[in-house]
């Protein structure tokens, strides 16, 4: 009984948090972020000059019930000669009672930069909210707060800045989704000054060549939530991770105030990437869950059969 109390007012909270202007992360999160690109950053479509497939899932706090689940699912090519790149975001993240559930178109064009290209992106769709309050069970019988439950549908659009050098640096800008929607302005349910907040994303990471057979990515994520007082603490993410023989990664990550992890990915043939990570929790849940489980499938096919691509193209970001 004293288990399911707690989990209970854990799934209060989870939900409370996720309706209320509290200083926290509200989008999903995923440490393969290296290769999972345009879930961040629209500007990302059609840089591979490739048709890329990636879909990823990621299930957090294992073992917790109502913990996040995430699903993604990102398509992008380019067209007309590379210098536009047209791909195709869907997201379902999930937590506690609440379910969030995105599309998003994305647009990009590209400007050659000598060796390197800059990459202008726009992403345009809708977020469809929803918050199951009568499934909870609240401490205090008869709150108002959880009486009903929530669906809201948002109309949003967001913009990036991605630069690369092919095959050996990147960095970007992004904020996908800009409009800060008030949740109790189209559902009035919804707690007094609910939203969903902003979040702005800064990324970066290069390889280092050291023989034939070995090569070094570190990768960096800083994620910021919110303007003013509704911000949240900046995150931060590092990853490093070794290339082994072109074909096999192998790595380590570290979450602010979250999570260490170790993942790897492996290159089945030259079209086709599988991966998987796994987070021990360092944060203030860490000793009521079994970490964090994520898993990614990459295919990625030419998009022009004139185009010279080397495998080296598809492997490293």
């Amino acid at each position: 009984m004293q288990l399911y109390a707690f989990r209970s007012a854990l799934l209060a909270l989870l939900a409370l948090a996720s309706l209320s202007e509290v200083r926290a992360q509200q989008d999903y999160q995923f440490t393969q972020f290296a290769f999972n690109k345009l879930a961040l950053n629209p500007a990302y479509g059609g840089t591979d000059n490739l048709i890329s497939l990636t879909s990823l899932y990621r299930r957090q706090w294992s073992g917790l019930a109502g913990a996040p689940q995430t699903v993604t699912l990102a398509g992008h090519a380019p067209v007309f000669h590379n210098r536009i790149g047209l791909g195709l975001l869907v997201y379902d993240d999930r937590i506690g009672v609440t379910h969030d559930l995105g599309v998003y178109t994305t647009y990009s064009y590209k400007v050659p930069l000598g060796g390197s290209v800059l990459s202008l992106g726009l992403q345009a769709g809708f977020q469809n909210y929803r918050a199951s309050l009568n499934e909870l069970s609240p401490l205090t019988s008869g709150d108002a707060a959880f009486a009903q439950n929530l669906n809201s549908f948002h109309p949003n659009a967001g913009f990036g800045i991605y630069w690369y050098r092919p095959g050996r640096a990147y960095a970007g800008i992004s904020v996908p989704r800009l409009i800060e929607n008030k949740l109790e302005d189209v559902a009035p349910e919804a707690p007094e000054n609910s939203m969903l907040t902003r979040h702005s994303y800064l990324m970066g990471g290069y390889v280092q060549p050291i023989n034939r057979n070995l090569k070094f990515r570190p990768s960096g994520l800083l994620k910021f939530a919110g303007p003013g007082e509704q911000s949240a603490p900046l995150s931060v993410e590092l990853n490093l991770s070794a290339l082994l023989a072109e074909r096999v990664w192998l790595g380590a990550a570290w979450r602010s105030s979250d999570a260490v992890g170790a993942m790897a990915e492996f290159m089945i043939s030259d079209q086709l990437m599988v991966g998987y990570a796994y987070d021990f929790g360092i944060g203030a849940l860490a000793g009521v869950h079994g970490g964090s489980h994520e898993v990614m499938l990459r295919l990625e096919l030419i998009a022009d059969k004139n185009a010279a691509i080397t495998p080296r193209k598809i492997k490293y970001f």
